[in-house]
């Protein structure tokens, strides 16, 4: 017989776990990216008034604005997010139970339902409390969706500065 409750105390315990890593993502990603913007702020200040270096202040400007894109992106990640459950009952028997990026696009009906066609789970032995805590797996595996997506975003924001400062030296070595 299987123990729904241990198992879904478990699948609760790793979806929080990829939302506790999401977020400590985040907040490494903004204080690398507010590092970033006071080197570059400080970069821009020792610049003379040569011709070159106006080239060059506008690259540190946009890297600043890159950057600056960046950090508030990871920023939005730690808003409130209230999730508003769907009520959608299509069947999706076939998702991983453990995956947030599965999870995340059940309800609590659809969910029951692929734990009784796939791992043999009698839905008589579903508590309301085993629905609640099923209720918190979706919610907190929707919220981690949303981390991991923003903290792409700001990854490719991180990216093109990168790039933008790689070929901005480049160019700059070129031409002294």
């Amino acid at each position: 017989m299987v123990d729904i409750r241990t198992d879904l105390r478990y699948i609760c315990a790793e979806v929080t776990s990829a939302l506790r890593y999401a977020e400590s993502k985040h907040a490494a990603f903004m204080a690398f990216n507010g590092a970033a913007i006071f080197g570059a702020v400080g970069t821009l200040r020792s610049l003379t008034t040569d011709s070159t270096d106006i080239y060059m202040a506008m690259l540190l400007y946009l890297t600043m604005i890159l950057l600056t894109c960046a950090m508030l992106t990871s920023m939005c990640s730690f808003l409130p997010q209230f999730i508003e459950h769907t009520t959608e009952s299509g069947i999706r028997t076939k998702d991983n139970i453990l995956f947030f990026e599965h999870i995340k696009l059940h309800t609590v009906d659809s969910y029951i339902e692929n734990l009784r066609v796939n791992y043999g789970v009698d839905p008589v032995e579903i508590t309301p409390l085993d629905r609640c805590l099923i209720l918190q797996i979706i919610v907190n595996a929707q919220l981690s969706s949303r981390k991991f997506r923003l903290f792409r975003w700001a990854a490719y924001f991180d990216l093109a500065v990168i790039i933008m400062v790689l070929c901005g030296f480049s160019l700059r070595a070129l031409i002294s």
